[in-house]
C-alpha cells in the first residue's frame, strides 16, 4: 500500500467544501442550488438614478460562496450562472441575458464574480475560521468585484464617473451587508 504524501492529502481537504458531501447526485444538487440562488438574487434590484449599476445581493452571494462551498464548487456554481446568462438565461440583474448583457456597462461585476469568491475563500482558510476571519473575506473579496467592474464600466462612462457612480456609493452598504451575514451565520467549518 502507497501512502499518500501529507501534503497532497492537505491539499484535497483544503480544496473540499465545507458543507456538502462528495456524492455525485449531492454535488450535482449543489451545484444547480447555488447556481440558481446566483440568479434569483440578481433579480432583487434596487436601482439607483445615478449610476447603470444597480444595487444586488449577488455580489455578497459570489463572494460567500468561496469560504461556504470550497474552490472547486464555488468557481463551477459561478461559471454555470455566467453560462445561463450568456446562453439566453434571464439570469442577470432585473432578468437581463445574453452576450449584451456580459459586455454592457455591467459586465466587468459579472467577471470579477469569480476572482471574488476565490480570494474570500483564500483569506478565509488563511485567518482561520470565525465571524470576524467572515466578514474580513468578504469584504476583501469584494474588491476583485468592484476592480472588474469599475475599470470596465469605466470604458462607458470615465473613470471619474466611475469612482462616483460604480464604485464609492456601494461600499458602506456592502461592509453592512457583509458584518450582517458575518454575525448571521455560522461560520463555515475549517477544512
Amino acid at each position: 500500500m502507497t501512502a499518500i504524501p501529507l501534503s497532497i492529502r492537505s491539499t484535497a481537504r483544503r480544496n473540499a467544501s465545507p458543507i456538502i458531501s462528495s456524492g455525485p447526485l449531492q454535488l450535482l444538487a449543489t451545484l444547480l442550488a447555488a447556481a440558481s440562488l446566483l440568479a434569483l438574487t440578481a433579480q432583487v434590484v434596487l436601482p439607483l438614478p445615478f449610476t447603470p449599476v444597480p444595487i444586488v445581493l449577488t455580489c455578497t452571494l459570489a463572494a460567500l460562496y468561496g469560504p461556504l462551498l470550497g474552490p472547486k464548487m464555488a468557481t463551477l456554481a459561478i461559471l454555470t450562472y455566467l453560462a445561463e446568462g450568456a446562453l439566453g438565461a434571464p439570469v442577470f440583474s432585473a432578468g437581463g441575458a445574453g452576450l449584451v448583457h456580459l459586455f454592457g456597462p455591467t459586465g466587468g461585476y459579472l467577471a470579477g464574480y469569480l476572482p471574488g469568491a476565490l480570494l474570500s475563500y483564500a483569506l478565509y482558510y488563511r485567518l482561520g475560521a470565525g465571524s470576524l476571519s467572515l466578514l474580513i473575506s468578504l469584504f476583501i473579496g469584494h474588491f476583485p468585484i468592484y476592480l472588474l467592474g469599475s475599470l470596465w464600466l469605466s470604458l462607458f462612462v470615465g473613470f471619474k464617473f466611475t469612482l462616483i457612480a460604480g464604485l464609492i456609493p456601494f461600499l458602506p452598504g456592502n461592509f453592512l451587508v457583509c458584518l450582517l451575514l458575518s454575525s448571521c451565520l455560522p461560520t463555515p467549518r475549517s477544512v
